[in-house]
């Protein structure tokens, strides 16, 4: 599997809020991307946390026992962001969370809060990404104090046909922002880069990152199964 990511501070602060991390881990790979609340003063080490309690859960003891069940993988998550963020003041860290999990078995996705994951099997694409149906358009759902299921997405399938995975931070505004325009961009990304390692994928991404429109900072992470042919140029 390659691995990687890129993600570019925004105009809009002075510091980077969002945070990224995809790598193998005993049972698979992981991808998660955490977008911090620009309204709170310390909202980039609540993303950056947001990363590194994923990354705690997955590589715990029992983590086949936490990946078996969404909800408790959840849980998880949340108990270690408490935990991480010590003698921070919570509502000053809220972040959302985007993370893909592929084992040998199945594909784990969840969702809070704005950004768009994606990914790609042999079936088709499928985006996990927030409508704003029922929102104000500026309310965001986070990483808070107290743990809310309903406010989150999450999904399983068989990873027989697995090709990649997307999950990008709202700073990156596809057109059209709809499912339509997300499942494009990842069909897009995940077969453009086929064959390329995830160095020569990162330096690519940067290039037309740095000119994408928006002045948010932009965070893109992915997983692509390794292919075995020529390099294609996206």
């Amino acid at each position: 599997m390659i691995c990687g990511g890129v993600s570019l501070q925004g105009s809009y602060h002075d510091i980077n809020q969002d945070n990224f991390a995809a790598e193998k881990f005993d049972g698979g790979y992981v991808l998660v991307v955490s977008d911090g609340l620009g309204s709170r003063m310390n909202s980039q080490t609540g993303s950056r946390m947001v990363c590194k309690s994923v990354l705690q859960a997955v590589n715990a003891e029992n983590s086949k026992e936490i990946l078996d069940d969404c909800q408790k993988f959840i849980e998880t998550i949340h108990k270690n962001w408490l935990s991480s963020l010590g003698d921070y003041c919570v509502e000053q860290c809220y972040a959302t969370v985007l993370c893909c999990i592929v084992t040998s078995e199945k594909i784990i996705a969840l969702r809070l809060g704005d950004g768009f994951l994606a990914y790609v099997t042999a079936a088709g694409p499928k985006v996990l990404f927030d409508a704003k149906e029922e929102y104000f358009a500026n309310q965001t759902d986070c990483m808070m104090e107290e743990l809310n299921l309903q406010y989150w997405e999450y999904t399983e399938d068989s990873a027989d046909g697995f090709i990649g995975a997307i999950a990008c931070t709202d700073g990156l505004e596809i057109d059209p922002l709809n499912e339509e325009g997300y499942l494009a961009f990842a069909k897009d990304f995940v077969e453009g880069y086929a064959g390329m390692n995830s160095d020569m994928i990162a330096e690519h991404i940067r290039g037309w990152l740095s000119e994408w429109p928006g002045h948010d900072d932009k965070t893109i992470a992915f997983l692509l199964k390794e292919e075995r042919h020529e390099q294609n140029v996206i």
